[in-house]
């Protein structure tokens, strides 16, 4: 049977005209193996006109809807058509019957031959919902059939509620017939049985560990249904589709070069998954059949297998088959420095790391002049939030649990944005070697550090690096509570302590502000963020809203810095101005210069001004601010002086404490 351009005009019209009367609800249902199931369609057509308005009757006489994106009127997209460059060049172009009111773009059908069967064709389209039918010519009659791949996403026509499953009277539901959830964190949402089931050949990526991941989706896959029937905020479902998430993750293809790195850190995780899934089998009192537990010994066992299929595969590997994997130098770089970092992980077996140092060596001796990071965190070893719990001119930060050679570890991981990673390569990896450098040697001496300690980062793409977590907050919220009030100047030599120490490395701060300066346990102030000045300046020049980040930092600087000779100019002092704009702002729990609008800030600041002066301020401290903040920065006292001074107010305030 051939078909004309006629036939097409026809079909691509007639497919959207689903009726609008009521429809009857009795005979439907929907199968909960994603496929819509009602009474069996039968296919005595033998024009497309025909077939497409008997699914329409179908669906319609089933009480059941399709989800249908409708767009602009017929003859707006018809006068499109006529204005393309298809039309244009002379080529056929499809246009719509102009009695339509509407079109619905979902469904482009294309008929296979004789004896053959071709899936219906779909655009992209915001719609969720989606039938796919297959036409198959037999003998010298079509028949479709209609099958739904997200049956939750099919509603009643009366009711909007999901199309009811037919159950057998008096029996609960089968397996069959319990619905899919969608699993939030993952792309689109996807549903929970068709994320399991793709997971099937995922699991076959990493033969060195599909033993260990068919297990853990085998319990994942017998705890489903148990699960789907909770509430959506239950705790429990909630956990389970952290689990979910966390596997899909764990499963995203890697080099074999990769594997090796990150082999102790896969195991690692997959016993961590299995311990959660131990706790909601608990907690459901569920039977602890066999599929339903871990063995002690399974991770031991596991560890002897990985090695043993990773062992076999780098033998007949070769060194350039290794390189060649990845896909430009820098990428290749990382997964050295991964597998370098892989080679730290305590009570792995001495059989692994030979294993793991002879294939560095050999990748290495034909990669002159690589150099690895002490302070370098594989992406791998890092889970953290989707909340930001702040933001910076730069990047975002947010919670995380670092997985430090097998120990996790609460910490902030800050990401570098990603318009910005691309450029800032070698930049990021000087600050990260300074303040790294910087964290050490802060380390070895005695007594509370006021430096927030790095414990690494990463400056491949992305870009982040990983601090200690500061519990209580950056200085202005932590000022903000009552309680802490009394401490304010207790803090504030907290800070210049620290702010000394970095003058004294010659690591001026650059970036002074509150949110800079965090408070961890037992009320310890610690500042970050110091030194990256390069990457800020190119954060402001690639931002979209350039103009009004840079007058945000305006706030905190200087006359000096913001001259057109600022070449030379005397850093150290434009930390005691930022330091004095710090105390206004804590004290205020407002930016500097909160009255004034941005556009005009920055005549404020080269005018000399100050902001408003807090009524919460004594003369004596207010003057003292003064001093610090003075326009002419060789006015303004030194560090040192500030400090003294500080020391002082700490002093009284402690004892009207």
């Amino acid at each position: 049977m051939k078909r004309g351009h006629d036939d097409d005009q026809e079909l691509a019209g007639a497919l959207t005209s689903l009726r609008t009367e009521t429809p009857s609800t009795e005979e439907s249902s929907c199968n909960k193996r994603d496929r819509f199931t009602g009474p069996a369609i039968e296919k005595h057509h033998a024009t497309w006109i025909a077939w497409a308005k008997y699914l329409d009757d179908y669906c319609q006489s089933n009480g059941v809807r399709i989800g249908i994106e409708f767009t602009d009127s017929i003859q707006k997209r018809n006068d499109e058509m006529r204005k393309s460059k298809r039309a244009k060049d002379g080529k056929f172009v499809r246009y719509l019957p102009e009695q339509l009111e509407a079109y619905r773009r979902s469904y482009v059908c294309h008929l296979g031959r004789k004896g053959r069967t071709r899936d219906v064709k779909f655009r992209r389209t915001a719609c969720p919902f989606k039938l796919i039918t297959k036409s198959v010519y037999t003998g010298n009659k079509w028949e479709v059939q209609v099958t739904c791949p997200n049956a939750e996403h099919i509603h009643s026509e009366t009711t909007g509620d999901v199309a009811a499953s037919a159950l057998v009277e008096s029996e609960a539901p089968s397996k069959s017939q319990v619905q899919a959830f969608p699993v939030e964190g993952l792309k689109a949402n996807p549903l929970s049985r068709k994320v399991l089931t793709d997971m099937t050949s995922r699991c076959k990526r990493m033969p060195e560990n599909e033993t260990a991941c068919t297990r853990l989706l085998k319990r994942l896959e017998t705890l489903h249904d148990s699960v789907a029937l909770l509430e959506e905020t239950n705790l429990h479902k909630l956990t389970y589709t952290d689990v979910v998430v966390l596997f899909v993750k764990l499963m995203r293809r890697k080099s074999l070069l990769l594997r090796l790195a990150s082999s102790e850190t896969v195991l690692f995780k997959i016993h961590e998954l299995h311990d959660k899934l131990d706790d909601v089998t608990r907690a459901l009192e569920l039977n602890l059949a066999v599929e339903l537990t871990e063995p002690s010994d399974a991770l031991e066992r596991r560890q002897t297998e990985q090695f043993a299929r990773l062992n076999e595969l780098l033998a007949i590997a070769s060194d350039r088959m290794l390189i060649n994997e990845f896909h430009g130098a820098p990428k290749l770089y990382e997964a050295l420095m991964t597998l370098s970092s892989g080679m730290k992980w305590e009570n792995q077996s001495p059989e692994m790391l030979a294993l793991k140092r002879s294939v560095f060596e050999r990748v290495t001796a034909i990669l002159p002049g690589f150099t690895s990071s002490d302070w370098f965190i594989p992406l791998e070893d890092l889970e953290y939030e989707e909340r930001l719990i702040g933001e910076g001119t730069f990047g975002e930060v947010r919670r995380g649990t670092w997985l430090h050679y097998g120990e996790p570890t609460n910490v902030v991981v800050k990401l570098v944005y990603k318009d910005i990673d691309g450029y800032s390569r070698d930049m990021f990896k000087k600050e990260l070697d300074s303040w790294y450098k910087l964290a050490v040697e802060e380390d070895a001496k005695q007594g509370d550090s006021h430096i927030l300690k790095i414990f690494g980062g990463s400056h491949a793409s992305p870009q982040f690096y990983v601090c200690e977590y500061a519990e209580g907050g950056n200085l202005r919220h932590f000022l903000s509570k009552d309680v802490n009030r009394s401490h304010f100047w207790r803090v504030f030599q907290q800070a210049a302590q620290a702010l000394q120490v970095l003058h004294s490395k010659a690591v001026p701060h650059g970036a002074l502000k509150c949110s800079n300066i965090l408070v961890g346990a037992n009320n310890s102030v610690k500042l970050t963020d110091f030194g990256f000045g390069n990457i800020r300046a190119l954060s402001n020049s690639l931002s979209g809203d350039a103009e009004e980040a840079m007058a945000n930092a305006l706030r905190w600087k200087p006359r000096e810095l913001l001259l057109q000779s600022s070449a030379g100019t005397d850093q150290y002092k434009a930390d005691i101005y930022a330091l004095g704009m710090c105390m206004i702002e804590a004290r205020t729990q407002q930016k500097p210069f909160a009255n004034v609008d941005n556009n005009q800030v920055l005549d404020v600041i080269m005018k000399g001004e100050l902001p408003r002066r807090p009524d919460s301020f004594s003369d004596a401290e207010w003057g003292f601010i003064c001093k610090v903040c003075n326009s002419d920065h060789a006015q303004r006292p030194s560090l040192v002086e500030v400090l003294k001074k500080i020391e002082a107010f700490a002093e009284e305030e402690q004892q009207l404490s």
